[in-house]
């Protein structure tokens, strides 16, 4: 928690006296979400009207052949990145 350490929600601090030990077992997402979320955003800004349409009527709007396409071609430079990551 936050508690005497500090105040940033993103953060977990722990407290642990001389000579004990502390374990805890971390769940950690394969994905950042944060950074798919961006590139989706991306990739919708980049398509054709018609392309939209498509992949709407096919349910592939947001799918992540999408980001990855966007991802392996770098089409999204650092700079843009982090400019839509912080809007979102």
């Amino acid at each position: 928690g936050k508690g005497l350490f500090g105040g940033d929600e993103r953060i977990i601090y722990w407290k642990c006296e001389n000579n004990s030990t502390l374990q805890e077992k971390l769940l950690v997402p394969v994905t950042n979400e944060a950074k798919e979320k961006a590139l989706r955003l991306a990739a919708r800004q980049r398509m054709s009207k018609k392309e939209q349409e498509r992949r709407i009527l096919t349910g592939t709007l947001d799918s992540g052949s999408v980001t990855a396409a966007i991802a392996a071609m770098g089409l999204v430079d650092t700079e843009q990145y982090n400019d839509m990551r912080d809007s979102l």
